[in-house]
């Protein structure tokens, strides 16, 4: 398969409370997937899977990320469909 062309951000990132995800780029059958967030700490262990809304816009999905049950770290968000394709994965840091 072709070399996927969306690019993944977090604004602001260090996250204090939220963040906003971006993905944009995404081909329309990705536009029409429903979204999953696992995020993981450096051991590669699963912190949490927030349930969040989507907007979904011409060509990007963004989220609101809270990050009130963490503590300060870096994480990896780990960002799929509910199909389980995964779409990407990005590093966050929270600062308390």
């Amino acid at each position: 398969p072709a070399a996927s062309s969306y690019t993944i951000s977090v604004s602001p990132n260090p996250v204090k409370d939220h963040s906003v995800i971006k993905i944009q780029g995404l081909s329309a059958q990705l536009l029409e997937e429903s979204y999953i967030v696992n995020v993981y700490d450096v051991t590669g262990k699963l912190v949490a899977s927030p349930r969040t809304g989507f907007l979904i816009a011409a060509d990007n999905v963004q989220f609101i990320f809270k990050s009130e049950s963490l503590v300060s770290g870096i994480y990896l968000l780990e960002i799929g469909t509910s199909k389980g394709e995964r779409v990407g994965v990005v590093k966050i840091m929270i600062e308390r």
